[in-house]
């Protein structure tokens, strides 16, 4: 926040009509006080709480994060003058935070200020940035837990489906063929066809989720040798 208190002074003025050294010399000293009563009028300015109260009203949040006072005067030579009239004018300002300033350091505040609130902008949005990975990151764990158990339950399930299948395949099928050899009249769907099989496997090959699938238009099936 930018806090631009505008002060000016007559003996600006009749610095320029002075008519000689020591007209000057007393109208330099008069310019000197007055601003000095400025400086002092401004740095007891409680502009903090005030702009305080106000960004708050607005919602823009609880507290300032920096706020710059500057005393600006109405032209560049009115800073040389002021300065020539109190040397030490720039250094008390300095002490109670405050910056005197002309046109051409008014710009160059203003576009200090646009930069720093733009790279601050930024930072805000670097923190989100990062928030928003890490809740992706949990996410994507809680995710893949439940994706590692439907894999081990699908894995049990073919293993016990694999059991299944090669106990009827090995120890149910043939005796049922037996029978139909010995003179027990088939059905007449026909004997049941061995189950096939399925294998799942473990891999921990990180290109083998990495394929190209075609769909495949036509497709016809190759006929099977007899027995299987």
């Amino acid at each position: 926040m930018l806090v631009i208190d505008s002060k000016a002074s007559k003996f600006l003025i009749e610095l320029a009509q002075a008519e000689d050294a020591a007209a000057e010399a007393v109208v330099n000293k008069q310019l000197a006080d007055t601003m000095s009563q400025h400086l002092k009028s401004l740095a007891s300015k409680n502009y903090r709480s005030a702009v305080q109260a106000d960004f708050r009203a607005a919602g823009k949040g609880e507290e300032v994060k920096q706020l710059i006072s500057i005393m600006w005067l109405p032209n560049d030579a009115a800073v040389e003058k002021v300065l020539r009239a109190d040397p030490e004018f720039q250094r008390k300002a300095s002490e109670n935070g405050i910056f005197v300033v002309g046109p051409t350091g008014l710009w160059t505040a203003v576009g200090v200020a646009g930069s720093k609130i733009n790279i601050n902008k930024q930072a805000e949005n670097h923190e989100k940035i990062v928030e928003t990975v890490h809740t992706l990151i949990e996410r994507l764990v809680v995710v893949l837990g439940h994706a590692g158990r439907v894999g081990s339950g699908l894995k049990t399930a073919v293993d016990s489906y694999e059991k299944l299948s090669r106990s009827i395949n090995s120890r149910l099928l043939p005796p049922v063929r037996n029978l139909v050899d010995l003179g027990v009249e088939a059905p007449t769907k026909g004997l049941p066809k061995p189950m096939p099989e399925f294998e799942v496997r473990d891999t921990d090959r990180r290109d083998a989720i990495d394929a190209e699938v075609d769909t495949l238009d036509n497709v016809r099936e190759l006929p099977l040798p007899a027995g299987e």
